[in-house]
């Protein structure tokens, strides 16, 4: 069984130069197409406990637990934190990522930032929370003597600040400031840009922190903003906003663990998007499929040519393991013939070639017939030769060995030489005990069998 597992990468991204119902205001936030306030916009009403959140309508995929991946994200806001030029304000507002469902913990007005409530209870895995927090209060005892931008993990103590001297003055006038936040899951840095929108050149702020989100977060949250005062008001405001991420996830067929909780509302969605995944799988699985059976025939049909080659001369070997001569080794050959060297190269026949050889220590020239491996009669004619040499007749000239490795089907005859084997068929002393034998160094001079 062949499984496909494809790899997808689920993009998720929004821009709101203006603003819409998809986001959404809680507690004391409030919503108009031009901006986003966060706290009370009314000094008259009561500034005690004064904090709102807006969030984005759609939950955020921000890690994959198949697969271990971590989104990368980036963001960029433009915020002022208007005080109607007062030199004294609070509390400061935060960008947050929260698990997917959460809503703003009672009692966490103030320098609590509508993050975390006063009496929380550390149990819940609904209050955990990675934020970075823009603080214009210094006065709690776990912040910073100035105000500041910060990094927090699960907690509003930062893990990293840096303190931002010209925010003061920015606020008093009620200045603009653009906001830049990125993460890279490969390097694990999250880090903040922040600039003064009237003079960028003078007033940055950098900040950076590598943090692990899986850590701290689960594989869904929700993305956005909050912000709080208690006994100073000020009302940041968001003007604009735009976010954008990515997750590499595998796909094996059931992407059930990989569909948003609103996804998984609408079933309509989900089917259609279940319904196209599927057609591409099989799509690639047919593909897979068919390539694989083109393969399969050619590999079999070689097969069957290669083993119909081999059953034309069936158990050579057990049949050779009865013949008088024995099996010549291929070095041997090698060196008797020269390679079978044109050189020596006695006659040509039907089927095959004849060849002058001397093979080491004996002393004695031979003849070595060369069988053509592509012809078919002259495998069986090699057979028959071989078989026949069982028998000992006067005119039957003496099988010395064979060979038959590497495709090359080899007889070594007995030299017969000063004449064709016709004529020397018809002598009547072919075989007397006193016929000559050459030596090894000296050329040949007839045919001893024709091809």
């Amino acid at each position: 069984m062949i499984f496909i597992a494809s790899v997808l990468c689920e993009g998720f991204s929004f821009n709101f130069p203006a603003f819409d119902d998809r986001i959404v205001p809680e507690g004391n936030a409030s919503l108009s197409t031009s901006h986003v306030q966060l706290t009370v916009s009314d000094k008259g009403e009561n500034l005690g406990c004064s904090m709102g959140r807006a969030t984005y309508h759609d939950p955020l995929h921000l890690w994959d637990d198949s697969t271990g991946n971590v989104a990368d994200f980036s963001t960029q806001f433009s915020f002022v934190i208007y005080s109607e030029h007062n030199d004294t304000f609070a509390d400061g507002l935060t960008f947050f990522h929260v698990p997917n469902g959460s809503d703003i913990p009672s009692n966490s007005s103030g320098g609590h930032l509508a993050l975390v409530s006063r009496n929380r209870d550390h149990s819940d895995p609904c209050t955990t929370f990675v934020a970075v927090e823009f603080d214009t209060c210094y006065y709690n005892y776990w912040d910073p003597q100035c105000h500041h931008v910060g990094i927090d993990l699960n907690n509003i103590s930062s893990v990293n600040y840096t303190c931002v001297n010209w925010l003061q003055n920015k606020i008093e006038r009620d200045g603009h400031i653009n906001a830049s936040i990125t993460y890279g899951s490969s390097t694990q840095m999250l880090s903040v840009l922040m600039i003064d929108v009237e003079y960028p050149n003078l007033n940055v702020a950098k900040l950076s922190h590598s943090v692990d989100l899986t850590n701290y977060l689960p594989e869904w949250v929700m993305v956005g903003f909050s912000a709080t005062t208690r006994y100073r008001f000020e009302l940041p405001t968001l003007h604009s906003w735009e976010f954008r991420s990515n997750l590499r996830v595998t796909d094996s067929g059931n992407r059930t663990n990989h569909t948003s909780p609103a996804e998984r509302n609408t079933g309509d969605n989900v089917r259609a998007k279940e319904s196209k995944s599927w057609v591409w799988s099989l799509i690639g699985l047919g593909s897979l499929l068919l390539v694989a059976l083109v393969l399969g025939f050619a590999w079999f049909g070689y097969r069957l040519n290669r083993i119909g080659e081999e059953n034309d001369v069936p158990s050579i070997d057990e049949e050779f393991d009865r013949v008088t001569g024995p099996k010549i080794f291929y070095e041997d050959m090698v060196t008797a013939t020269n390679d079978l060297a044109d050189a020596r190269l006695l006659g040509e026949g039907g089927f095959g070639r004849v060849y002058e050889g001397c093979l080491l220590g004996v002393n004695t020239i031979f003849a070595i017939k060369k069988i053509t491996p592509k012809s078919r009669q002259g495998i069986k004619e090699y057979v028959t030769k071989v078989t026949i040499s069982r028998l000992r007749h006067r005119k039957l000239v003496q099988l010395i060995g064979w060979f038959h490795e590497k495709k090359i089907p080899l007889l070594i005859y007995e030299f017969i030489s000063n004449g064709s084997l016709d004529s020397l068929i018809q002598a009547p002393n072919l075989f007397d005990v006193g016929k000559a034998v050459l030596n090894c160094t000296r050329p040949s001079l007839g045919i001893a069998i024709p091809a």
